[in-house]
């Protein structure tokens, strides 16, 4: 693989119907993401993939590119750039902790959308990065 590691990421979200009165299951999707090492405790990570967004029925092509540091073990910090071919980018910083040691991980996020005011969010996911490890 040259270097490279790779993995899969799947996730799922709810949305609060229009007239707010309970969630209902609104988007959910997959991503491959590769991996490369740069020095000890940082690495590069771009992903790819696509999206359902059952709200407004459209489907979307995901990317992402992030820069990752470990201060140890069991700490990930990373800062990244995502998007779709459907809308601004997003910036978003976030950490996550591996419940199984770089396979599996919590993470949680805040973010905006670039030239969007107001869009500030926070995420929380847990991902699956066990190939190539």
């Amino acid at each position: 693989t040259a270097g490279w590691q790779f993995g899969a990421k799947a996730n799922a979200a709810a949305a609060r119907t229009a007239a707010g009165a309970r969630w209902e299951s609104d988007t959910y999707g997959a991503t491959a993401i590769a991996t490369r090492e740069l020095t000890d405790g940082l690495a590069l990570h771009l992903n790819l993939g696509g999206e359902r967004r059952k709200r407004d029925g459209r489907d979307a092509t995901l990317y992402a590119v992030a820069l990752a540091w470990e201060p140890s073990p069991q700490v990930l910090l990373f800062g990244e750039v995502l998007g779709d071919d459907r809308s601004s980018a997003t910036r978003t910083v976030g950490a996550r902790w591996w419940l199984l040691s770089e396979r599996v991980g919590l993470d949680l996020t805040v973010g905006d959308q670039a030239g969007v005011s107001d869009s500030r969010f926070v995420t929380v996911g847990l991902s699956f990065y066990g190939w190539g490890r």
